[in-house]
């Protein structure tokens, strides 16, 4: 906790590809809401690299 000055608990720390703390949250957070940022970061790594087929992330897919 002394790394990100953390309230307390639960706390969602979304941390970027480079390592970068994008988004701290204190207090319970939806998962569909979670999910969402989540998304959105990988959104932005995809555009960063063409988001051509080759480099989309495919999050959750079952049942292949």
């Amino acid at each position: 906790m002394a790394a990100y000055p953390m309230q307390g608990t639960p706390t969602l720390l979304l941390i970027d590809r480079s390592g970068r703390l994008r988004q701290q949250i204190f207090g319970h957070v939806p998962d569909l809401q979670s999910g969402a940022e989540i998304m959105q970061l990988l959104l932005e790594r995809s555009k960063e690299s063409g988001g051509g087929p080759a480099n989309r992330t495919v999050v959750g897919r079952r049942g292949q």
